[in-house]
């Protein structure tokens, strides 16, 4: 379904939306009219292009060395010294930052406009996203997470989402944003977000994967 404001009034009569909530969905749509075509097709030509260099990576994934010592801890911290272990990892996700920015680069968008651009696209694919990084994550710690089918809210699934934030946040910093904003921009557009990507995290993943590239 896709929404409008009339929908949206009609979800905040009804009591399915907060008063709070409705302001926030008509602040999203909004900023999405914002967007002009041209950065429209940077984000979907983008965000195309990674996830299929997701998809074709995954057999350049090695499993990594701190596999067997992390399948002891629950949750998963997936940090950046983390994802460097697995050899072939931290670059096939430096590409798909890569494939993200460049078309930003190429026309020199910059700001708000990558940032908002990147949080409607980026959440208009997050599921397909998700699936094809929890493929990845599952080849770099087989002993940990090889076995679990993916969920959005198991280990795997929360693994998933916070590297393909870091991506995200990557992206908005390699096409010039600071990674605080690419954090409170991007990242809202996330379902579940905030809650699992804190900013001092976020600026850590950023700046491995940018360096990545």
């Amino acid at each position: 379904m896709i929404l409008t404001e009339e929908i949206l009034l009609l979800q905040k009569r009804a009591g399915i939306i907060t008063e709070s909530q409705y302001k926030e969905k008509i602040k999203e749509l909004e900023e999405a009219e914002q967007i002009d075509p041209e950065t429209a097709e940077n984000a979907k030509q983008g965000l195309d292009a990674a996830l299929a260099a997701l998809k074709g990576g995954i057999k350049s994934i090695k499993p990594s060395s701190k596999d067997k010592e992390l399948k002891e801890f629950e949750p998963i911290s997936l940090t950046a010294s983390l994802i460097a272990s697995a050899p072939g990892l931290i670059s096939l996700a430096g590409k798909a930052v890569n494939f993200i920015s460049s078309p930003f680069l190429k026309d020199a968008t910059k700001g708000t406009k990558v940032g908002n651009a990147l949080k409607k696209f980026g959440h208009d694919m997050e599921d397909a996203y998700l699936r094809a990084i929890a493929e990845v994550l599952k080849v770099a710690f087989p002993q940990t997470l090889g076995q679990m089918e993916y969920e959005e809210n198991n280990e795997l699934g929360k693994a998933a989402k916070k590297l393909y934030m870091g991506i995200l946040i990557a992206a908005g910093v390699q096409a010039g944003m600071s990674a605080l904003d690419a954090h409170s921009v991007i990242i809202k557009g996330i379902e579940g977000g905030l809650a699992v990507l804190k900013g001092s995290e976020a600026a850590q993943l950023a700046g491995a994967l940018t360096k990545a590239v």
